[in-house]
């Protein structure tokens, strides 16, 4: 289930179309990071949501950490979505519910996610991410 606070008016404004068209990018970027069944999969689907300057410095963050790449998958139970516009920034605030399967292990996960957004051309990309576990 998932639920987006942001008042768009019936009116069709400008405005109102184009903060539609980043909260359909930003479910499809959430689903990209949360719902895969290998790492590997994931960072493929996941690069198409990306600026090719996050891109790089995503990839040699991997580069530099041990990325698990044995038994993993995820899913994306639930969110809840929040946006945030300063001029030409934009950025989404996301409050999801992970269900993480690791070597046969599944555990509940309760992650914060900040989106950074770029419109380049009429298309929406990340600029930046930030992931946060909440602890409950």
């Amino acid at each position: 289930m998932k639920k987006e606070r942001q008042d768009v008016g019936a009116s069709g404004t400008a405005r109102d179309v184009k903060i539609q068209s980043l909260l359909v990018k930003n479910n499809e970027a959430l689903q990209a990071y949360f719902h895969y069944s290998s790492l590997e999969a994931r960072d493929k689907l996941v690069r198409n949501y990306l600026t090719v300057a996050f891109q790089k410095e995503s990839q040699e963050a991997e580069e530099n950490s041990d990325h698990e790449q044995g038994n993993i998958s995820s899913q994306l139970e639930d969110s809840e979505t929040y946006v945030n516009q300063r001029g030409n920034a934009f950025k989404t605030y996301n409050n999801t519910l992970v269900k993480v399967t690791s070597q046969g292990e599944e555990q509940e996960l309760h992650v914060a996610v900040t989106f950074t957004w770029k419109n380049e051309s009429g298309n929406w990309f990340i600029s930046n991410a930030h992931f946060q576990t909440v602890e409950e």
